[in-house]
């Protein structure tokens, strides 16, 4: 059986040919369709999985752009306050028991990506990182946040 992403390739690149249009905008018109084609054709193709991560990726980085987008929304609202001076940063712990490397490694870089938290540590157990964060709000909140915005998702890609 083929690959699901090599499918997706192959298919691709036939309806490029097959349309004529041999350009970037064509093989990427070709992407979108043979993705379509193998979504609805899914359990005959055997290809369940590639599509349910490539939807999870999706998802993701829709997820992702939000809380970028919200994050810097919320510092902004920090740092024009009258009281700004007076704002500082915590260290806490983030749980990151059970988890591979591959998916601490990017649960990691992607908190060290939203404006105001930053890995600043991994717990000597390697069970926790220890993350400073900055007008994020109450450590458990910034918990809940992490579990509903970045493992959740980073999961549903990695397994």
């Amino acid at each position: 059986m083929i690959p699901g992403a090599v499918m997706h390739l192959l298919i691709a690149l036939v309806a490029m040919f097959l349309s004529g249009n041999t350009t970037l905008g064509g093989l990427a018109l070709g992407l979108v369709g043979g993705f379509a084609l193998m979504a609805l054709f899914r359990s005959a193709l055997g290809c369940q999985h590639y599509i349910r991560r490539v939807v999870a990726v999706l998802a993701f980085g829709f997820i992702f752009l939000q809380q970028v987008v919200s994050s810097n929304l919320r510092l902004v609202g920090a740092v024009l306050r009258r009281d700004a001076g007076s704002l500082e940063g915590e260290y806490i712990s983030y749980s990151v028991e059970g988890l591979t490397k591959l998916e601490v490694l990017l649960i990691a870089q992607c908190i060290s990506l939203t404006p105001g938290t930053i890995v600043a540590d991994k717990s000597a157990d390697g069970r926790a990182l220890i993350l400073h964060t900055f007008a994020s709000g109450s450590p458990e909140e910034i918990r809940n946040a992490l579990d509903e915005g970045l493992k959740r998702p980073i999961l549903a890609i990695t397994r």
